[in-house]
């Protein structure tokens, strides 16, 4: 969602907010039992000064450029029984994984488009945006093993790590509807 403020006939603000979250969780069983879940959340912001090359007539062509911001969060974890047999005894081994990760990004967005008027309050738009961002990635996971077979140790694993840098995104062609009152 965004707003846009009028400065001029040729020049204007827009600033927006993006929010996304998405879960998705399963089970399944059959000779084993198996969970699962994935969870995230994105939230960017962005604000843009926008001109505008032909203010007059239906059909407006700009062109804009501004800052944003974006946090990402996800979290995914599987759980995983099965049958171990060995020398004809039955044995259940469980494995597990969970993994969480957060990401923040900053930088900056420009943009290229075209907006058709249908009306004074409606218009249709494309735009093509791309974006430099400098991103730091933080994720850690954990995966553990057990069995009831005795001879089996049990087995953790912990991993976390970070990475940062710099990145290069493009956002496609985008259309959108704006409302003006």
């Amino acid at each position: 969602m965004a707003v846009k403020y009028q400065l001029s006939d040729r020049t204007a603000i827009r600033g927006g907010i993006t929010i996304s979250a998405n879960t998705n969780n399963g089970n399944s069983s059959a000779d084993e039992d198996t969970s699962n879940s994935a969870d995230a959340i994105n939230v960017s912001f962005v604000l843009q000064y926008l001109w505008y090359v032909n203010p007059s007539g239906p059909i407006h062509f700009y062109v804009g450029v501004g800052p944003s911001v974006a946090y990402s969060y996800s979290h995914n974890s599987l759980n995983y029984s099965f049958p171990d047999v060995q020398n004809g005894q039955l044995y259940w081994d469980q494995y597990s994984n969970a993994s969480n990760s957060h990401q923040w990004m900053a930088g900056g967005i420009g943009v290229a488009g075209v907006e058709w008027f249908a009306s004074q309050w409606l218009s249709l738009r494309a735009e093509y945006s791309e974006g430099i961002q400098y991103q730091w990635h933080s994720m850690n996971s954990t995966s553990d093993f057990s069995s009831t077979n005795t001879d089996y140790l049990p087995n953790n694993y912990r991993s976390s790590g970070t990475t940062k840098g710099w990145t290069l995104s493009s956002s496609g062609v985008s259309f959108g509807l704006n409302v003006y009152w």
